[in-house]
C-alpha cells in the first residue's frame, strides 16, 4: 500500500507543477499580443530601409555594421525577444534602441562626423516611411 500512496501523491505532485506552469504561462501570451499585420508591415518597411541606406552605419557595442547587417541583427533580435513588440514605435523602443546585454544606446552613423542614438534616428526614418506609404501612388499617363 505505501508504493501505491507514494505513486499517487507524486503523481498529484506532478499534476500540480503542470497546472502551475500552464496557469502561468497562459497570462504571458495574454500580456504580450504579436503586432497586427499592419505593424508587421510598419517593422518589416523600417528594416527595408535601414538595409537600403548606403549611408547607414550600426553601432552596436561600439562595433560597427551597415545597414544590410544592422538589419538582420534587429530581424534576429525581434525573433529570439520580441514578445510584446505590437508596434512599429515599440519594436524601436524594445529592440532597435539599446543593447539588451549591456543597456548601451545604439547609434546611426551616417557620415563620418554625423551619428545619432538609433531610437531618435529610427523613430525619424519611420515618419518619413510612414508619409511615403500614405501618399496615394501615382497613376501613369495623368
Amino acid at each position: 500500500m505505501s508504493g501505491a500512496a507514494d505513486r499517487a501523491r507524486s503523481r498529484r505532485r506532478w499534476c500540480g507543477v503542470a497546472a502551475v506552469m500552464v496557469a502561468t504561462a497562459l497570462p504571458w501570451r495574454v500580456a504580450h499580443p504579436q503586432p497586427s499585420a499592419r505593424e508587421r508591415q510598419r517593422i518589416e518597411r523600417l528594416l527595408r530601409g535601414v538595409e537600403a541606406d548606403p549611408r547607414v552605419r550600426f553601432e552596436r557595442n561600439g562595433v560597427q555594421v551597415d545597414g544590410h547587417d544592422a538589419a538582420r541583427f534587429l530581424r534576429a533580435k525581434w525573433e529570439r525577444f520580441g514578445s510584446g513588440v505590437d508596434t512599429a514605435e515599440s519594436f524601436i523602443e524594445r529592440i532597435g534602441s539599446r543593447s539588451s546585454t549591456t543597456g548601451r544606446a545604439y547609434l546611426v552613423c551616417t557620415s563620418d562626423t554625423r551619428c545619432d542614438e538609433a531610437g531618435a534616428w529610427l523613430r525619424a526614418l519611420l515618419v518619413r516611411l510612414d508619409a511615403q506609404a500614405e501618399r496615394p501612388s501615382e497613376t501613369p499617363g495623368r
